[in-house]
């Protein structure tokens, strides 16, 4: 299996608001919606987003291990590793017309705002404004999408 590299988003739908302990960061409050999760892997990506699918069974380790608790899973999209998870990260809030989930989520490895972002909208609206980024599902194969490179 090839062990491609790049950026995803993971697309997680909270049916009603809930208090989430993330971690260092402590008790969260997450109001209903959609949340988008920007990450990244430099090898393995099929299989970075299949242990963020996994529900249970799992050591909590990202961030996003915490709300995929209780967050429903709805898509994961993959994109070229150009501009780096940051940008992208910047790029969805705007996309996707939303706004910084909480500060510094799932991003404790760089100074930017965060890499969770929360749409007032529908998932299928969220993952809809992702393809126009560029964002391309996993292949029915079991790996990466072609990416547009930009």
């Amino acid at each position: 299996m090839e062990r491609s590299g790049g950026l995803y988003v993971v697309v997680l739908s909270l049916p009603r608001p809930a208090l989430i302990k993330v971690g260092a960061l402590g008790k969260i409050p997450f109001g209903a919606g959609t949340y988008m999760y920007v990450g990244s892997a430099i090898a393995g990506l099929e299989q970075r987003i299949a242990r963020h699918k996994a529900r249970q069974g799992k050591k909590l380790r990202w961030h996003i291990d915490y709300l995929r608790q209780r967050a429903k899973w709805m898509d994961a999209l993959t994109f070229s590793p150009d501009g780096g998870e940051c940008a992208l990260a910047r790029r969805v809030v705007e996309a996707v017309e939303g706004e910084w989930a909480y500060p510094r989520f799932g991003a404790s490895d760089c100074r930017c705002r965060g890499h969770l972002a929360h749409a007032p909208g529908s998932a299928s609206r969220a993952i809809s404004a992702l393809r126009s980024l560029g964002g391309r599902e996993l292949a029915k194969g079991g790996g990466p999408a072609p990416m547009r490179v930009e």
